[in-house]
């Protein structure tokens, strides 16, 4: 009885390799396997294609150039962990797994290059908005403050967590036409951008001029999410224009 238990076992986790093995070959991904020691056993097509050589006898680090052996040897069934390849033209996340049914560990790997180019598609944006001389705010679809770059806190004075959650009113000197306001709220809640002028107040009282182009932010269901404004001081250019103008009276 105790040799029929003992094969079935076998056979049982024979027949659980196997069907591991046959979705290994045809999965999309780059798959592996490996021994305790690190020693690739198995690997499917896409493998074999991202390493442009047979992986199988060579070692995980060999083929990664970064040293796993140790990470792997300590592995306990059920534990996994995970590391980017670069690749000739490709970055590929893997995930290391180990089960409890051997000592094999597989490694799942995933092409996330398009993901990271995005990623340092949004830094290079952060940056130019960061170190932009304009003005740049963004509001909430209620117009209350969510982001604003350090031009803001140069040009009007309030620091950025003092602007936080208030609307732009609040650099409002009482100044600008209410008709300016009327235009402006109904042009971007018709989703289009809007072109004008304010007088606005620094936070130590002064008075100055922006030049601004505000656009809403709709999503892929047609509502506005958030406003975009982008603002330039042009206090100097007015200040020249009414001395210009008092020249030719």
């Amino acid at each position: 009885m105790a040799l029929v238990r003992g094969i079935s076992k076998e056979k049982i986790m024979a027949n659980k390799l196997s069907e591991e093995l046959r979705f290994f070959r045809a999965n999309p991904a780059i798959l592996l396997c490996t021994d305790s020691r690190g020693i690739v056993t198995f690997c499917n097509p896409v493998a074999f294609s991202f390493f442009s050589e047979d992986p199988v006898g060579k070692s995980i680090d060999a083929l990664t150039r970064i040293h796993l052996k140790g990470d792997i040897e300590k592995m306990q069934p059920g534990e996994s962990f995970q590391f980017e390849v670069t690749g000739s033209n490709t970055i590929i996340m893997f995930t290391a797994i180990k089960t409890g049914l051997s000592d094999v560990v597989y490694f799942y790997g995933t092409d996330i290059t398009k993901l990271k180019e995005a990623d340092r598609e949004i830094l290079r944006l952060l940056q130019a908005v960061e170190q932009s001389k304009s003005t740049i705010v963004i509001t909430d679809e209620d117009e209350k403050i969510i982001f604003a770059n350090k031009a803001m806190e140069h040009i009007s004075g309030y620091r950025i967590n003092e602007a936080m959650g208030k609307t732009p009113r609040l650099f409002s000197s009482g100044f600008t036409p209410e008709e300016t306001y009327h235009d402006l709220k109904k042009t971007i809640r018709e989703g289009k951008a809007w072109r004008g002028e304010f007088i606005n107040r620094k936070k130590n009282g002064s008075l100055y001029w922006e030049s601004a182009v505000i656009t809403p932010v709709i999503n892929s269901e047609g509502q506005i999410i958030n406003y975009v404004a982008v603002k330039d001081d042009i206090t100097q250019q007015k200040e020249m224009e009414k001395k210009l103008k008092k020249a030719k009276e």
